[in-house]
């Protein structure tokens, strides 16, 4: 049977009109380029919204030459193409709009941007955190108690050079549960610097005044209206170690929320004493230096299910993978390592391994959707390459963590479910235990991640009913983008600049309109 597909478009559907030629241009970008600009110099700064917000998608025949100019810069800061390319591209494809107009009106609204450099020696990019705030909840229209996330997070752009970036995102509380409002992350600070607890502090002196000051007034003045703000602080676990001036996570009393030690949290039952914020805070266990966020509870701080995902797999990868060079070693081939390599393949996931300098093994590091395929799919094969007498234990061991993964990640808990959750994930710190001899046998197999999902996790569950809202995917999806704009987009010189300017622009259009809107088709059997 033939299926027949028919695409609803409106007359004349050509993305850009052919009658426009290129003589025609000139007179009506400048004039209205100079219009814009008059216009634009009248309006208040970038904390407002912006009067393009009645914009609506018309195809490119429809629209005017700047409302062109403005989808094409959307298309180029989407796709990270650059206005060399652009330019490139519009001597071959008669009737884009010229390079001129699109350069002018790129440089006109990354202009009107508070975009600040950052204080100290550090070169970074700053934004008053409360205009942004209270630009994003006019135009998503809160009314409800908010909660505010303010995350950080370090990447590498280049052999030399890092990045640090601190963000924020915004969920609105709906009934008992909380809703998302805020269409992921936005940036409000970029340093070219190490994730050093020095270079923070220094580098984004203005914006930890402005989240200490919500901390000590937890509200917030949107549109005549008060809207109470809750306020937390995410990020990796080595992010919040840094930023409450802690020891590393490989430190004795590495937990963030209680005083435990290593030896005392191989024990699920034993609880450690709860940590407290005050003016003793660097002479507590396991801490170094005063809180960088001093008026921020400690509760207030939040793991995220990403990152706890990534180092509980990296602990069950570990375990099963050093089963099976032992088991390779013994008998003296690479058998049971290429069935591994071979049942993930059939699951989508490819995997190497090699030794390093110092003769131990390594492998392919595996990104969060990879390692959701992996612990849903591959204990399916543990046959295939694990001995019989470890298949059923390891089996146990990662279908048990899957349960418990996706538990926490529902969209709202009862408090049945929660305490079924504890006693699950206690159960599931001795399952780990009795795997020693099988890989996993390390002295210490339960870490901070491990223990914080066993003895504080609950406590988090029970507050929010969920840890999906503290997920850290918003971070690193921005990371990535940067780390896109860095290499492909952005002048160089003043890259701290351009990458918030790029990431206010993109977020600018889309909010007013000028992504594409997918057409609509209608798919009939014949």
């Amino acid at each position: 049977m033939a299926t027949k597909v028919t695409v609803s478009c409106e007359k004349g559907s050509s993305l850009w009109s052919e009658s426009s030629t290129s003589s025609s241009q000139g007179s009506s970008e400048s004039s209205q380029l100079s219009s814009e600009s008059s216009q634009q110099s009248s309006q208040q700064s970038s904390t407002e919204p912006s009067s393009e917000s009645s914009f609506q998608w018309k195809t490119g025949c429809d629209m005017t030459e700047m409302e062109r100019a403005k989808a094409v810069i959307y298309v180029l800061d989407r796709y990270t193409v650059s206005v060399k390319a652009y330019h490139e591209l519009s001597q071959i494809a008669f009737g884009l709009p010229r390079t001129h107009l699109v350069e002018k009106t790129q440089k006109r609204i990354s202009g009107s941007f508070d975009i600040e450099p950052t204080p100290g020696e550090t070169i970074g990019a700053q934004m008053r955190l409360m205009g942004q705030l209270e630009t994003d909840l006019r135009v998503k229209k809160a009314e409800k108690k908010i909660m505010l996330k303010v995350s950080g997070d370090g990447t590498k752009l280049t052999r030399k050079s890092n990045l640090v970036v601190l963000s924020y995102s915004i969920i609105e509380e709906s009934g008992s549960f909380y809703n998302e409002l805020s269409s992921g992350n936005n940036a409000i600070g970029v340093g070219m610097a190490s994730e050093s607890y020095e270079c923070v502090k220094e580098c984004f002196k203005d914006i930890i005044s402005e989240v200490d000051e919500i901390a000590k007034n937890p509200k917030i003045l949107v549109g005549g209206k008060e809207l109470d703000v809750e306020l937390l602080i995410g990020g990796d676990y080595k992010f919040l170690l840094m930023i409450l001036g802690m020891k590393q996570a490989t430190s004795d009393n590495a937990c963030i929320y209680c005083d435990i030690t290593r030896e005392k949290r191989q024990d699920p039952t034993f609880s450690g004493k709860k940590r407290t914020m005050n003016a003793n805070w660097s002479k507590q266990r396991g801490c170094k230096e005063e809180p960088i966020l001093k008026d921020v509870p400690i509760e207030h701080y939040c793991v995220d299910e990403l990152h706890l995902l990534l180092r509980v797999t990296d602990r069950l990868e570990d375990g099963m993978f050093h089963s099976i060079f032992d088991l390779d070693e013994k008998n003296g081939n690479e058998e049971m390592r290429s069935k591994l390599i071979a049942a993930m393949k059939k699951i989508g996931i490819s995997l190497k391994f090699w030794t390093n300098k110092k003769n131990k093994w390594e492998w392919t590091s595996l990104m969060g959707n990879d390692k959701k395929r992996m612990l849903a799919k591959l204990p399916d094969h543990f046959e295939e390459f694990l001995p019989d007498n470890q298949v059923g234990p390891t089996r146990q061991l990662w279908k048990a963590f899957e349960e418990l993964y996706t538990t926490m990640n529902k969209p709202e808990l009862t408090d049945a479910e929660i305490d079924d959750f504890e006693s699950k994930a206690i159960a599931w710190v001795y399952k780990l235990k009795k795997m020693n001899g099988c890989g996993y046998d390390w002295s210490f197999p339960v870490t901070p991640y491990i223990h914080i999902m066993v003895k504080h996790i609950p406590d988090i569950l029970r507050k929010y009913k969920t840890l999906r809202i503290f997920s850290g995917q918003g971070v690193e999806k921005k990371n990535d983008e940067f780390r896109k704009f860095f290499h492909s987009k952005i002048n160089r010189r003043d890259a701290c600049v351009d990458l918030l300017g790029v990431e206010k622009r993109l977020q600018m259009l889309q909010e007013n309109g000028f992504e594409r809107q997918k057409r609509s088709y209608h798919r009939t059997e014949e």
